[in-house]
């Protein structure tokens, strides 16, 4: 007899095995659109060796956004250093970021309805495992993220993402470890501002991840805290991180 974790790893396995299945084909196609300026025509993502000379001259090769978004022009640029300018590789990489995302997703969902089972919110225990499971594999397998994938400069996107969703898994255990009378302010804040900037990074859209967790806040843990230091902390945090930047 499985056990419900044991259920659980083969389910994510199995939705990650379709993802595969379903992108599979596309892994075959040529560049495309603007594949061509960003990465075919551009001479600096061509690396002899991995000397900071040559690192840094592939980051700041892009004139996309004010940050030139040199996280994602270093994975491009590694891409070819280590596989040439064949496009299965880049699409491969594309496909990885993208099922570790989904994980990424499925960790997240955990974390919400486990909490949501904790509270009362969730009358079935069922539903921890099934929610996340059937939400993160939709996620997966949905048309919407066709581009993301196989539109290899579209990696900007996906490696931004994977990093805004590491930045909420980080923050809501932070957060569950403070509702359980655990320390979690470190984690909260060296976690965000290294997870947000990793995204900013890749992608400007990056600078979102502090309204994601607002919205994550509102909507799941709704400012509950262990002690009166912890709401004048989440004060703080969402000042700091959120409202000063808006300003």
């Amino acid at each position: 007899m499985l056990t419900t974790r044991q259920t659980t790893y083969i389910a994510i396995f199995v939705a990650l095995i379709l993802t595969v299945l379903a992108y599979y084909p596309g892994l075959h196609g040529p560049f495309a659109f603007d594949d061509t300026t960003n990465i075919l025509q551009n001479k600096a993502l061509v690396m002899h060796s991995l000397g900071w000379d040559q690192l840094s001259q592939a980051m700041l090769s892009s004139d996309a956004g004010p940050l030139k978004r040199p996280l994602s022009m270093l994975s491009f640029a590694f891409n070819i250093y280590f596989g040439g300018l064949h496009p299965l590789g880049f699409k491969i990489t594309n496909l990885i970021i993208h099922l570790l995302c989904g994980v990424l997703f499925f960790i997240l969902l955990r974390q919400i309805t486990r909490y949501w089972l904790d509270k009362g919110i969730l009358q079935s225990p069922a539903a921890v495992f099934w929610l996340p499971v059937l939400c993160a594999s939709a996620w997966l397998l949905h048309p919407l993220n066709l581009t993301a994938v196989l539109y290899i400069v579209q990696r900007e996107t996906s490696l931004c993402s994977l990093f805004i969703l590491l930045g909420c898994v980080v923050y809501a255990l932070a957060r569950l470890r403070q509702l359980s009378g655990k320390p979690g302010w470190l984690l909260l804040y060296i976690g965000t501002a290294v997870t947000g900037a990793l995204s900013v990074l890749s992608k400007e859209t990056g600078l979102l991840l502090p309204m994601y967790l607002l919205v994550i806040e509102l909507c799941v843990f709704r400012f509950s805290s262990a002690s009166k230091p912890w709401e004048r902390g989440l004060a703080v945090f969402y000042g700091l991180f959120l409202w000063l930047p808006f300003i």
